[in-house]
């Protein structure tokens, strides 16, 4: 049900179980599949890795939080995710766990929305690849290897 959009309070009405029991399940669920693809995912060839990250809130509009995700473009496989401040430091984080995640056996396309940290970072961790902003901006020469 949560894979089709129906909220905990919907599930828990359905099923005739407390708020709490479907969300413990819900967390349960997420920890595994995560688990599963941290065994299961190692080793697939880098071609193109995209890096995006979205701001969302939980509890208040104050303060967001951000998450970021690493895409295997041409097998589609969601290769890394960090949740977190929108820095530097889980930029490196990201990028981190999809280069420990997968196998590189050419240089690769690496595309992004065009935030100044991924180029930085790009450049300090991946040997070889392709940088290129997806923003409206163009990517500076210097972030072109």
């Amino acid at each position: 049900m949560t894979v089709e959009g129906v909220r905990i309070s919907s599930i828990s009405r359905i099923k005739h179980l407390a708020w709490n029991t479907i969300a413990s399940w819900q967390y349960l669920a997420s920890q595994a599949a995560g688990e599963f693809n941290d065994h299961k995912l190692k080793g697939a060839e880098l071609i193109e890795l995209q890096a995006d990250e979205i701001r969302t809130f939980a509890g208040t509009k104050k303060k967001p939080i951000w998450i970021f995700a690493a895409i295997e473009v041409w097998s589609r496989l969601w290769i890394s995710k960090v949740v977190g401040n929108r820095n530097y430091r889980n930029i490196k984080t990201l990028l981190n766990q999809a280069i420990d995640a997968c196998r590189i056996v050419n240089p690769f396309i690496f595309t992004t929305d065009g935030f100044e940290p991924y180029s930085w970072a790009a450049k300090n961790l991946i040997e070889f690849y392709l940088f290129v902003c997806a923003s409206h901006q163009e990517a500076p020469e210097e972030s072109c290897h």
